[in-house]
């Protein structure tokens, strides 16, 4: 899998593979070191830069590949995670990517460059991130009918900009279900179960998290070669570094609601093939204390999303729980305003749900832990 990368920009991404019995054998993951296309100096101005540096449209570095658990061919497939970063003045034609010329960010030079990267991958299955409706329609006018094309079924979330979808080779999957749903759908059912002793400080978690409505696309795939069932999930975690702990909880509410579709599907989660692609904007492993990890021990840390989808839960202790980070506020725009952290008290440890997952970058990548 590689780092979830777009023309401008690579942002940290993790793929995760499920380690249960029902994984096809020799289950393929694949990690690409990807770079930004855009390599200019930031300050420099468009006028100034060399076109050398700026990538020819469809011309691709070679990437390193490193393959894992590849004993049986026959059952193995390829998944890639990709973020294309969304179009429009808000992303790509904003400001914050000043550093690359504009007349390499319109989409019209942008999308055949993105369909060549992404298609060189031969992924069986994708997990696409920052997809568009209207009024940047990117999914139904330019991405389907280019997969559609080279034999994939696409299915996508309605919703916000960040749009995960998934995209689907047909003559390796069968698509059996399929649905999407908001990350954050039932958090108040969610922090019942787990226990969090009600107080203010709860309350405004719930709201902060429902203010940053996320999707997720899931779908019940049967692998062709060894009709097994494959649940696959496409998703796009929060951006803000400063909320590291509304990302965890974005990522113990994903779970949550995976296990609730696969047994809804008549399925058993520890026995089932579970692959989840997505830009989760956190590090496999914090260095040092910033000003957006001020909490940060000495020798590193895993983020607290790295930490819940590796290890199966998230301390009260962890710097990334909401035990020992919390900012006042009805919404994630108005805890920003405030300086320094506080605490949800007696918050108590999340989970995973009982799923056992693995990175694919595990052992692939010096920084992993």
């Amino acid at each position: 899998l590689m780092c979830c990368a777009c023309l401008l920009l690579v942002t940290k991404a993790l793929l995760i593979a499920g380690g249960g019995h029902g994984i096809p054998e020799g289950s393929e993951t694949t990690t690409h070191d990807a770079s930004p296309v855009c390599s200019a100096d930031p300050n420099q101005a468009d006028s100034e830069r060399s076109p050398k540096q700026v990538n020819p449209a469809m011309e691709f570095p070679a990437r390193p590949q490193v393959f894992l658990d590849t004993a049986d061919v026959e059952n193995t497939f390829r998944f890639a995670s990709y973020n294309i970063l969304a179009d429009g003045p808000e992303y790509a034609l904003g400001d914050k990517f000043s550093y690359c010329p504009t007349s390499e960010r319109v989409w019209e030079k942008r999308l055949p460059r993105l369909l060549a990267e992404i298609n060189q991958y031969n992924a069986d299955l994708y997990a696409i991130q920052e997809l568009q409706q209207p009024p940047y329609p990117t999914f139904q006018r330019d991405f389907l009918p280019a997969f559609q094309a080279r034999g994939y079924e696409g299915i996508a979330a309605p919703r916000d900009s960040n749009h995960p979808a998934l995209f689907v080779r047909r003559a390796t999957f069968d698509v059996v279900q399929s649905t999407t749903m908001s990350i954050t759908s039932d958090v108040r059912s969610f922090l019942t179960q787990t226990s969090a002793p009600g107080s203010a400080e709860l309350e405004e978690l719930a709201s902060q998290l429902e203010s940053i409505d996320h999707s997720m696309v899931v779908a019940l795939l049967r692998h062709r070669a060894s009709a097994k069932p494959v649940v696959a999930v496409a998703t796009h975690l929060y951006y803000h570094p400063m909320f590291q702990h509304l990302k965890a909880m974005q990522a113990a509410l994903l779970l949550w609601h995976v296990r609730a579709r696969m047994v809804a599907w008549e399925l058993v989660p520890e026995r089932t093939a579970l692959v989840i692609g997505g830009d989760f904007n956190s590090c496999s492993w914090v260095a040092r204390p910033s000003a957006f990890d001020p909490l940060c021990p000495p020798g590193g840390m895993p983020s607290g999303v790295y930490a819940l989808l590796t290890r199966g839960t998230l301390p009260p202790s962890h710097p990334d729980s909401p035990r020992r980070r919390h900012k006042p506020g009805a919404s994630v725009k108005a805890a920003a305003k405030h300086e320094g952290f506080t605490a949800v008290p007696h918050f108590p440890e999340l989970g995973s749900s009982g799923l056992q997952l693995r990175s694919a970058y595990k052992g692939a990548l010096p920084a992993q832990r």
